[in-house]
């Protein structure tokens, strides 16, 4: 299954600068769930939901948590022994008019 989603939180993880400037459309990116996070929505109520975004050993965000089941989507799937990763399919921003780096992504579950 695939589906489109986006990279969060970019602006908070320390790796995301780091790697901006070579991130290039069609790298592939891990996609690691993290139950002991506590911010963001829950699984079960000893587990959270979120969804670590990597590339190489950068962590460079997470998958979208609140306002979206994108995050609760893959973390429950890889909770059930599946597995997921993600390629990124747009760079946005870096400009006078938005100098956010945005990443946008197809997430692939297998």
């Amino acid at each position: 299954m695939k589906f489109h989603s986006k990279i969060v939180g970019t602006t908070f993880a320390p790796g995301f600068r780091l790697a901006v400037e070579r991130l290039e459309v069609g790298d592939k990116l891990a996609l690691d769930w993290d139950p002991k996070n506590v911010r963001g929505s829950r699984l079960t109520p000893d587990q959270g939901a979120a969804v670590r975004v990597s590339w190489g050993n950068r962590h460079i965000g997470h998958l979208p948590d609140t306002g979206s089941a994108t995050a609760q989507r893959v973390a429950s799937h890889i909770r059930e022994g599946g597995s997921a990763y993600a390629e990124i399919t747009e760079i946005t921003g870096g400009t006078a008019g938005k100098e956010n780096r945005g990443v946008n992504i197809l997430i692939t579950l297998y």
